[in-house]
């Protein structure tokens, strides 16, 4: 998401030559149609506007981008992310910054629509940490296929017969390209906000949903995500089948609602390696070193680096400086 000067010459050459096909296309239509040399240069000059638009629209995003680059992340935002996102404190001053351009970037283009409570900026900033903190080590990343997120309140109570017993209610959920929530990412107000609380640990609707997209970013919801390495492929198959034959006997640890599926089971390890990375590497060494590759990411170091930040004061961003 964050654009950087190779990207955007890339961007800008390709939207150039798009621009500069349309105009040679449209001139040379206009010489061969044109009987008269006015109507000609008329026919010129339109294409060349039309160009120039063209130019601006396919690099619309960079310019935006930038812009809301070079605005300060407000001092609040930077507080609330520090008190309520145990990852974002864990980090130093450099890694606050990126992720702060991430999250300014990610509700800049995002609509975070309430339905049936209210959205302060918690609840905002706590849907950008979702969908960052699994990608951090991707600054880059694109949740192409994510067009809006809706934050519902304490009526959230969707049942899908065959998929949950009477006793349970999902918590969010991904709409399917085509289907009743296309493009849209629904979650339950008071589930997000109980995810993000300290003792929490492997249990976070928010990264459990935005996982469910980067397993979706290849084109098939499989259980396999799409950062994963492609050597990792086989030896990442085989980890998931025996970690499902695993629950059938009754021998594991992670949460019930991984055993699922295959898809089901990603999104859930995601959480354990991001809310308690500690046991996961404890108890599944081989998941949390896999986990790692897919993510990019060491979260134990982390972890350790929010041990030592809670034995000192909270750090505060210098003034003036930018998202």
């Amino acid at each position: 998401m964050i654009p950087t000067p190779e990207s955007l010459r890339a961007n800008r050459r390709a939207s150039a030559a798009v621009a500069l096909l349309l105009a040679a296309a449209v001139a040379a239509g206009g010489w061969f149609l044109s009987p008269n040399e006015w109507v000609f240069l008329l026919v010129l000059a339109g294409a060349a506007s039309a160009a120039l638009l063209l130019y601006r629209l396919g690099t619309r995003r960079g310019r935006r981008r930038l812009a809301v680059l070079a605005r300060p992340l407000p001092e609040e935002w930077h507080r609330i992310l520090h008190d309520r996102v145990a990852f974002y404190a864990a980090l130093s001053d450099e890694e606050q910054e990126r992720f702060g351009s991430l999250v300014a970037i990610f509700l800049d283009e995002t609509p975070i629509t309430a339905a049936g409570c209210e959205v302060d900026d918690v609840c905002r900033l706590l849907v950008a940490a979702g969908a960052v903190i699994p990608i951090f080590g991707f600054p880059a990343w694109e949740y192409g296929m994510l067009r809006e997120v809706i934050v519902r309140g304490e009526d959230f109570d969707f049942r899908f017969p065959g998929m949950l017993t009477e006793m349970e209610a999902i918590q969010g959920l991904v709409g399917d390209t085509g289907g009743a929530f296309n493009g849209a990412m629904v979650l339950s107000k008071a589930d997000l906000i109980r995810g993000f609380q300290r003792q929490a640990g492997k249990h976070n609707v928010g990264i459990h949903e935005f996982a469910h997209l980067i397993d979706k970013a290849d084109g098939a919801v499989d259980g396999i995500p799409a950062t994963l390495p492609r050597e990792c492929l086989r030896p990442w198959m085989l980890l998931v089948r025996e970690e499902l034959r695993r629950a059938g006997d009754g021998g594991s640890d992670i949460p019930e609602y991984a055993f699922t599926n295959e898809q089901e089971f990603f999104a859930v390890a995601t959480e354990y390696f991001f809310g308690a990375p500690e046991e996961l590497a404890a108890k599944h060494p081989e998941l949390y070193d896999m986990l790692e590759r897919v993510f990019r990411q060491n979260t134990r170091r982390r972890l350790r680096g929010l041990v030592r930040q809670i034995t000192r004061p909270r750090r505060h961003r210098k003034p003036g400086r930018g998202a």
